[in-house]
């Protein structure tokens, strides 16, 4: 449901992922047939080279950036750029911080995601369409539209 707030691994359990170890914690989750996406719009803290510049360009549109590795005719890139066609639903789990007041914060469900276009290399920017608009008491929260 758009816009619940989701532990990362009730989110999992949401969308009908299995994950275990390491790959309940990154914030790729990539299976044949899906892709999660788990994003903290506030770097602060991370390291620089995971300091993606990931956020709402307006309600109905995200910029996201993969992790480093990634080219846009890797495996990864391409199953971006053609998951429509391939029937591969991207869903958006996004949050303002990781923690507050040393709390873990939960992720708002943010629907599936459609790709726009892609730009540059390690990492690729990804601009998508989203099939929910962020509702109107979240825009501040979220940072809509605001770089």
């Amino acid at each position: 449901m758009p816009w619940r707030k989701y532990t990362r691994d009730e989110a999992l359990d949401a969308v009908n992922v299995v994950a275990q170890g390491w790959g309940r914690q990154v914030g790729i989750v990539d299976r044949p047939d899906q892709v999660v996406l788990f994003v903290t719009l506030d770097k602060r803290g991370r390291p620089e080279a995971q300091r993606y510049e990931d956020l709402f360009l307006s309600p109905t549109e995200f910029q996201w950036h993969s992790q480093n590795r990634n080219t846009q005719q890797s495996e990864f890139g391409q199953k971006i750029r053609h998951h429509q066609e391939r029937g591969v639903p991207v869903h958006l789990f996004v949050r303002r911080q990781a923690k507050l007041g040393g709390t873990t914060q939960p992720f708002l469900y943010a629907g599936t995601l459609e790709f726009q276009r892609l730009d540059g290399e390690r990492p690729i920017t990804v601009w998508w369409r989203m099939e929910e608009a962020v509702p109107e008491g979240l825009r501040g929260e979220l940072r809509v539209g605001k770089r």
